[in-house]
């Protein structure tokens, strides 16, 4: 859980009665003491602000101990971000002119770029005739 500040105090009583594992890094003053009395050794809420970067309290059925994560790894030289985005830009990326022609043809050239919600109502509001359609441009 990020932080318990948001839902009210009921829902985070019920979020935390049936955990069995409670790992807590530092967080701000309502939270750590709220958290706190999570850990059956005695841990205050300053124990949890007072943690540093990557360390965290952890509470497993009644085990308690304090731990250090690792470092967080470096992104490596040789990596696939650059393939990723023109994968994506093959797959996925079309010209604003493709897009606006799929849209016009989508009811078989009519021009028209959406359809009505209910059938005949557009008719039945302008008096029997058609109106142009407006859309807003990608």
């Amino acid at each position: 859980m990020s932080f318990l500040t948001k839902p009210s105090s009921a829902e985070q009583v019920n979020a935390l009665a049936g955990v069995g594992t409670t790992i807590v890094f530092n967080v701000g003053r309502r939270d750590a003491e709220f958290l706190a009395k999570d850990f059956l050794k005695p841990v205050k809420a300053d124990d949890i602000r007072a943690l540093e970067q990557r360390e965290a309290l952890v509470r497993i059925g009644k085990d308690m101990a304090r731990i250090k994560t690792r470092e967080r790894k470096s992104i490596p030289e040789i990596n696939y971000r650059d393939e990723i985005i023109k994968q994506s830009h093959d797959r996925y990326y079309r010209r604003v002119e493709e897009i606006q022609k799929l849209i016009r043809g989508r009811h078989g050239g009519s021009g028209e770029t959406f359809g009505p919600l209910a059938p005949g109502e557009r008719k039945r509001a302008t008096g029997g005739q058609m109106t142009e359609r407006l859309y807003d441009e990608l």
